[in-house]
């Protein structure tokens, strides 16, 4: 889970100069980088990264919780997922029931721990509850897919 990001901007760009070769900036930048992760590092188990954004121009620090105990709990039968079959693959709205539930375990303090059946289901500070209720007029909806490739919303 991601815990944080900070903007490492400044730090990074400290590490490099006008007159350095791009060879040179990248292995400044590589090695700055490094140095913020290892002292990010010291005393936890975060899977810390520091990652570019805006080619190259924004530098932010990426804090994870990992865990590794993740079990499937529910799919529903094949044939739910594969309604409509090829017909309607590739139609708009697609109705099919292609998904499946997970569940994340953690050890009885709450802290990622590798499988062991006296894990128990990770109760996050935060999370996106599901409704029974339906829903109203502008509320907030939000889909996660990996939909084929598309340029629709480029300018």
């Amino acid at each position: 889970f991601l815990k944080r990001m900070d903007d490492v901007t400044e730090d990074i760009l400290s590490a490099v100069n006008a007159d350095m070769t791009e060879q040179q900036r990248q292995a400044a930048i590589r090695e700055k980088s490094a140095e913020l992760v290892k002292a990010a590092n010291e005393g936890n188990n975060y899977r810390i990264l520091v990652r570019d954004f805006f080619a190259g121009n924004q530098f932010f620090l990426v804090v994870y919780e990992v865990f590794s105990d993740v079990r499937m709990v529910g799919v529903p039968p094949s044939s739910i997922g594969k309604f409509g079959y090829d017909t309607d693959n590739w139609m708009w709205p697609r109705h099919t029931g292609d998904f499946a539930l997970f569940r994340v375990y953690a050890d009885a303090d709450g802290n990622p721990a590798d499988y062991s059946p006296n894990n128990v289901p990770y109760q996050p500070k935060h999370h996106l509850p599901v409704s029974l209720k339906g829903y109203q007029k502008e509320d907030f909806a939000m889909t996660i897919g990996f939909p084929g490739s598309t340029q629709r919303y480029l300018p």
